[in-house]
């Protein structure tokens, strides 16, 4: 019968559980709390969940000009037009009747407005020429030169034009503009 060789390495000896240390589980809580609590800072800096919805393509002002176009040829003058709007951290609804092209009645967050202008910024027009103007602004020289970079980006009704929805993000100030359409009905003369 052949004789086994003995090992002569040193055996180690079972391996223990390390404890963690009240230290060490205090540090661990500590930066699970202030992670928790950087994320809250960051929801409410960019407005939680109102800002824009990722995956909107960017609007050239281009395509913009196009839309315009599409709208005044195909688009109704009469309309109802249902949207959220959230401009930094303020939400507001709206409710705008159109009537041969001009507001006739606005209702912001259950409150009726009767101002002239805010009746023309509303309608599909003054959106799109609101929209033109953030364009052309924030892709002036002098918005690159200040080192501010706003992004527009939006989805425009493939029939008439219209914005569905539209946002404008800044980089550096967090500034938000943000248009949802929820609801837009033609109305027939």
């Amino acid at each position: 019968m052949p004789r086994q060789a003995k090992s002569h390495a040193a055996e180690s000896p079972p391996a223990r559980k390390r404890q963690i240390s009240r230290r060490e589980l205090l540090g661990i809580a500590g930066a699970v709390v202030a992670s928790m609590v950087l994320f809250q800072i960051f929801r409410w800096v960019s407005g939680g969940t109102d800002v824009a919805p990722t995956g909107l393509p960017e609007i050239s002002s281009r395509e913009l000009d196009a839309a315009a176009a599409k709208w005044k040829a195909l688009g109704p003058k009469d309309y109802d037009l249902e949207m959220t709007v959230v401009s930094n951290a303020n939400k507001s609804d709206y409710l705008l009747e159109v009537r041969n092209g001009e507001g006739k009645r606005l209702v912001r967050n259950e409150i009726e407005s009767t101002r002239a202008d805010e009746l023309a910024q509303w309608t599909i027009e003054g959106q799109m020429a609101q929209i033109a103007a953030y364009i052309e602004r924030d892709t002036s020289v002098a918005a690159r030169n200040a080192g501010q970079q706003m992004i527009n980006v939006g989805k425009l009704d493939p029939d008439l034009g219209y914005p569905l929805e539209y946002s404008r993000q800044g980089t550096g100030d967090q500034t938000k503009f943000h248009i949802t359409v929820t609801k837009f009905q033609p109305i027939e003369p």
